[in-house]
């Protein structure tokens, strides 16, 4: 069990400290009673695995109550729960400059006495805290990204990188704009394969509307251009503390056809270790390269893997209705297509070749 105190100077991020641990799957309590730790941490024991790790945020508000916290921290110890300690800090030139913005008092305001004084008031009364504190964070020169990636280093252990969670959704005009859209490209200029009869039965998964619609030049174009622009916003994003975003394409409405272009975007994602989606109200897709993936039915009622490169090699599926074992598949071939979930989630591993995973809800 991961049991973390975070604790610190007033205004000097604790709180946006337990939103980002939140994010790292910590179950956090903000201003929790320094007299209710113990008994906290034993009901998290007594679910046997179900509160793994656990984040409380306390500090000077809590008044009188705050100066039994180095006894408190002594008896979390002995329970061997993991306790450890995040102390947050800041120098007193950001910490008045915070206050005088936010207009807010300081917890250890009184009559007669400035923020500045309360600051150092505060400092003398958290030494021995800070003496034994595990983690020292100091936020005087950080922004929410910078605090971010320090957090994460700090906590995750396994080599992972920060996420970004990307959504390519594509839509028609005639709908309106998706509301949560952060960046939006109209498609509208690109042919439309809907016009031509033979392809008109078709989807945009399908080779043939492929095919017709990166058979012009301005599609070719766009896409380059738009791989160029994503590949340069990425990082930036990353670096700016973004954990989400969501790119939608804009086509005439109707059948969604133009949503091709926005498959280009997965694999640029993937690129840069980003894992994105293409949404709509029925289906998703993502880019899976080699490897092992758990794949989770989230509602859906049918599942494919659409080979992108010419073969995909050693596939094996578990926990479906139609399973493998290190079998091979070709591009065009349909062995992996329209399986369903017995198990949820489905154990997928694949040595070679890149795929399209698609989930789906409509059974057409």
């Amino acid at each position: 069990m991961q049991f973390l105190i975070i604790t610190g100077l007033s205004g000097a991020g604790k709180s946006r400290a337990a939103d980002i641990l939140e994010d790292l799957d910590y179950y956090c309590v903000d201003n929790m009673p320094v007299a209710l730790m113990p008994r906290f941490a034993e009901l998290c024991i007594a679910t046997g695995g179900r509160y793994e790790k656990v984040a409380l945020v306390t500090d000077v508000r809590e008044k009188d109550g705050f100066g039994e916290l180095l006894k408190t921290l002594d008896q979390l110890n002995d329970m061997d729960c993991g306790c450890r300690i995040l102390y947050m800090d800041c120098d007193i030139r950001t910490l008045v400059r915070r206050y005088k913005e936010s207009r807010r008092p300081h917890p250890l305001s009184a009559p007669g006495l400035t923020v500045e004084d309360a600051i150092r008031k505060e400092e003398q009364l958290l030494a021995p805290i800070r003496e034994r504190a595990d983690y020292i964070v100091n936020t005087s020169n950080l922004t929410l990204g910078m605090l971010q990636n320090r957090l994460f280093s700090i906590f995750v252990q396994d080599g992972r990188k920060r996420d970004l969670d990307i959504t390519v959704m594509s839509f028609g005009y005639k709908h309106g704009l998706p509301m949560d859209a952060d960046l939006v490209f109209d498609a509208r200029f690109l042919p439309n394969p809907y016009y031509v009869e033979d392809l008109r039965p078709m989807c945009g998964l399908d080779r043939p509307v492929r095919d017709f619609v990166f058979s012009y030049q301005q599609t070719r174009e766009f896409m380059e251009m738009l791989e160029h622009m994503i590949e340069f916003l990425l990082p930036l994003y990353i670096e700016e503390g973004k954990l989400g975003l969501t790119i939608a394409i804009g086509c005439t409405g109707g059948r969604q056809d133009h949503h091709l272009s926005a498959l280009g975007l997965l694999e640029t994602a993937a690129g840069h270790g980003v894992h994105g989606k293409i949404l709509d109200p029925w289906n998703s897709v993502e880019f899976l390269a080699p490897g092992e993936y758990s794949v989770p039915k989230d509602g859906y009622t049918y599942f494919s893997l659409i080979p992108i490169d010419r073969v995909m090699r050693e596939i094996t599926i578990r926990g479906a209705k139609y399973p493998l074992e290190c079998r091979d598949t070709f591009r065009g071939d349909s062995l992996t297509v329209s399986n369903e979930w017995n198990i949820d989630p489905v154990a997928l591993r694949f040595t070679d070749g890149c795929c399209y995973l698609i989930r789906s809800n409509n059974p057409c």
